[in-house]
């Protein structure tokens, strides 16, 4: 009797977490940035980061859409030549997307001189 009321507990755990499996499985946080991903600036010149969208999303039916908000991580110092790297992420419950924007900093380019005039 015993067995039979392990092997009843076992049966009905492994049916209850492959049918959590299944139904966890069917959705995802999509994260996406606005706009470019990668973007190159000059240094000294002003950048304003778009931010990014975020959503739950089923994997096989766009029916139950829902909008999250996203938070974001990095800074971008335009006065510093080098690659930034801003992190966007979103989660609802135990779901969870991250997306990111690469911002390369160049040096400022030197300016072409005047050509002299011949006399």
């Amino acid at each position: 009797m015993k067995f039979l009321s392990f092997m009843g507990f076992a049966l009905l755990f492994l049916a209850i977490f492959v049918g959590s499996q299944l139904v966890l499985d069917r959705w995802e946080v999509r994260v996406e940035p606005e706009g470019a991903s990668e973007i190159d600036i000059y240094a000294g010149e002003t950048y304003l980061d778009a931010g990014a969208s975020a959503w739950l999303r089923g994997k096989d039916t766009d029916l139950l859409d829902r909008e999250l908000s996203v938070r974001s991580i990095g800074s971008v110092d335009t006065m510093t030549p080098g690659g930034y790297r801003i992190l966007y992420n979103a989660s609802w419950l135990f779901y969870a997307g991250q997306a990111e924007r690469i911002v390369r900093v160049e040096p400022t380019p030197e300016p072409t001189p005047e050509p002299t005039p011949e006399p």
